[in-house]
């Protein structure tokens, strides 16, 4: 699908297309590397060395970009560019520091989940001090948008497909080594939250990158509406097929922001779409295939099955039932937010936190306080990410992190209602977009944590800032 580029506004001229920039083709490998990473450890796991490989190449890859920034900051110190961000990350850090020596929690494991939220951070300094030539966000766009195809129609044949539970099961499915628990992830991520969200980002992208000059569906327009209606459903079904009703939850949100700033023929197009994943969905339950796995692992024994987790029938029936909805509010997600939440802002902790290693916190926690008991037992407390960022970091770290995305996503509007490009403009209502998904999604998932996500929010955030300084640059000349 070809995007375009032509200027937003009449009298408008687009900037001069050079060739891509070199460090971005270093991106999009780095992006290829992050989505089948997993899938070269499925496939090779019984190769010595193949997770050690893997990590390796983890830790060369993040150091790899601080140290082309590094490079950068001493080689361009006259030229590199300041940021929006710069000071809220300063004192982001401060407060991790305090953080770190009130509770005298210093340890490889806390470093491990600081690790995790900043990764790709070097990235959008990376994004901000290139040229990001139009050459450059359209090879970002055109990158995502195919991957994102690719992995669809990967996670729509598996769960399609017949069951198979030989060898062959194991050799193709992270789920054979019995990492996966729900959904449809051969030959993709090792998690379904990792391929739902790539899959959200992916329709993001996507959405913003669909532009008709008319209103109305006329001949060549309406082929290529009927083109994005098929790529729209693909999407939607891939991210159904995952099980993850919070992502699913997420999409709608996503559409209907959509739908309701676009014109009719957009409108058409997204009502098109939902008509066809619920004839497809209408379709299963009549047929009721619902997929029931064999979960075995390298040596050809059973894990063991979980047929509910993989029943399209009750996946369906479960967005609609009280009782479920009841469970999710009174006993797992709920508790977090109605029970852990106010006890830890009221401790002595609830400041500065009790430092990012999660092993301690829990034990601290619950040792302080006996209605926080229950963190010794429940595994599922860093699904609500602003939770546990909240433990870890305290209030004030929390806090930080918020006006970090509230910078980004103000920052996004701005350059959206003064680009002068319609590739610049619409770069910032994917990062605005992603930014507020991002924040509802970590109430309920780990998003900050998920690298393929990390890479492609702070490569957004890059690229918008870039664009920003760039505009601000401008005026300041003139």
């Amino acid at each position: 699908m070809d995007l375009p580029v032509e200027p937003l506004r009449q009298g408008i001229v687009t900037p001069i297309e050079r060739p891509i920039t070199e460090g971005f083709w270093m991106l999009v490998l780095v992006m290829l590397y992050l989505t089948f990473r997993d899938v070269f450890i499925t496939l090779f796991h019984s190769l010595p060395f193949s997770a050690f490989i893997a990590n390796s190449l983890d830790v060369i890859v993040v150091s790899g970009f601080f140290l082309i920034l590094i490079a950068g900051l001493i080689y361009q110190r006259p030229v590199w560019r300041l940021t929006p961000l710069d000071s809220w990350l300063i004192l982001f850090g401060i407060s991790l520091v305090i953080s770190l020596v009130l509770n005298r929690t210093f340890s490889l494991r806390g470093l491990d989940n600081v690790v995790k939220l900043f990764r790709y951070l070097a990235v959008y300094y990376i994004a901000i001090n290139s040229p990001c030539v139009i050459a450059d966000r359209l090879l970002v766009r055109k990158f995502i948008i195919r991957l994102g195809l690719l992995l669809s129609l990967s996670a729509i044949v598996f769960y399609l497909l017949p069951l198979l539970n030989t060898k062959l099961e194991a050799f193709l499915s992270p789920a054979g080594r019995g990492i996966a628990k729900v959904g449809s992830v051969r030959l993709t991520f090792s998690t379904n939250a990792e391929l739902a969200g790539f899959l959200v980002f992916a329709l993001i992208v996507f959405l913003y990158s669909t532009r008709f000059e008319k209103k109305r569906l006329t001949g060549r327009t309406s082929w290529a509406a009927i083109q994005r209606i098929i790529i729209i459903t693909l999407f939607l079904f891939a991210i159904y097929t995952t099980y993850k009703r919070a992502f699913l939850l997420a999409t709608f949100g996503v559409l209907f922001l959509y739908w309701w700033t676009h014109k009719r023929i957009t409108r058409t197009m997204l009502a098109m779409s939902f008509l066809s994943l619920a004839g497809i969905l209408m379709i299963l339950l009549v047929m009721n295939t619902d997929p029931i796995i064999q979960l075995i692992n390298a040596a050809g024994q059973p894990l063991g099955v979980r047929v509910e987790a993989f029943s399209s029938r009750l996946f369906l029936l479960q967005l609609l039932s009280p009782d479920y909805w009841h469970r999710v509010f009174a006993a797992s997600r709920g508790w977090t937010i109605s029970v852990f939440i106010p006890h830890f802002i009221t401790s002595h902790y609830g400041l500065f936190g009790t430092g990012p290693d999660e092993s301690l916190m829990r034990i601290t926690l619950a040792t302080v306080d006996p209605d926080l008991g229950r963190l010794l037992v429940y595994q599922g407390f860093e699904d609500v990410y602003w939770a546990a960022a909240l433990a870890y970091y305290g209030l004030s770290g929390l806090i930080l992190l918020w006006i970090i995305g509230g910078k980004l996503f103000l920052l996004a509007r701005r350059v959206a209602a003064s680009a002068n490009t319609w590739i610049e403009k619409t770069d910032a209502q994917i990062l605005g977009m992603l930014v507020l998904i991002t924040f509802l999604l970590s109430f309920v998932e780990r998003v900050p944590e998920l690298a393929i996500m990390s890479f492609i929010f702070w490569l957004y955030a890059g690229l918008v800032t870039n664009s920003h300084l760039r505009m601000r640059r401008k005026r300041v000349v003139r």
